[in-house]
């Protein structure tokens, strides 16, 4: 049998361990590393097979002002794995990116968290007023670069969405072209749905 798809949850932790039984993996912030553990437990209980795979990953914070209110009812505060193109640009218009201030900015924490550990430097297209684009090899020299205004907030955000965009192409290119996960995406979708409106 084929892997089953990965299950994700951010923000909030479950009120009870999760219950995805034919998810072969899951991805969960490291806060809910304990949850992840009681439903390992249970999985033994149920005599399953093989035990699910789970990865845990640093918090990353909402991505819009208040990042002690996380409305998850909201899907800007976060990136999602489904996010298109249309999607991505509407969060980006929305992300909380304040100029020349580096601490607390959830634009930059996920630039650090995601967009360097995959392509190793970001690469700002400067949209108006500055010469030419520029590559950043670290965050530190980002960092640098931001606060002393050779970057700016826009600009940074449209070198994030520029990267995301590429980062999530392939799984674009997946859901669109294999009929099995187009189906099992959309199922996800009507469970979600559902879950809402209960």
């Amino acid at each position: 049998m084929p892997p089953l798809p990965c299950s994700s949850s951010t923000g909030t932790p479950p009120r009870r361990p999760p219950q995805v039984p034919k998810a072969d993996m899951w991805l969960f912030s490291i806060d809910q590393r304990n949850a992840c553990m009681i439903a390992r437990s249970y999985s033994e209980n149920l005599k399953r097979k093989n035990k699910p795979i789970i990865l845990l990953h640093n918090i990353l914070p909402s991505l819009l002002e208040d990042p002690e209110f996380q409305d998850i009812a909201d899907p800007g505060h976060t990136i999602f794995m489904e996010d298109d193109v249309t999607a991505l640009s509407y969060k980006m218009k929305r992300v909380f990116c304040p100029p020349n201030l580096t601490l607390g900015n959830p634009c930059l924490d996920y630039i650090k968290h995601v967009i360097f550990p995959w392509f190793g430097k970001l690469e700002v297209v400067h949209t108006e007023g500055k010469d030419g684009n520029r590559t950043f090899a670290s965050m530190e020299e980002l960092i640098l670069g931001y606060e002393s205004g050779v970057v700016d907030s826009a600009n940074v955000k449209l070198a994030f969405e520029m990267a995301l965009n590429k980062i999530l192409q392939p799984v674009h290119d997946h859901f669109r072209d294999n009929s099995r996960a187009m189906a099992l995406f959309s199922s996800l979708k009507k469970y979600k749905r559902g879950r809402r409106q209960a």
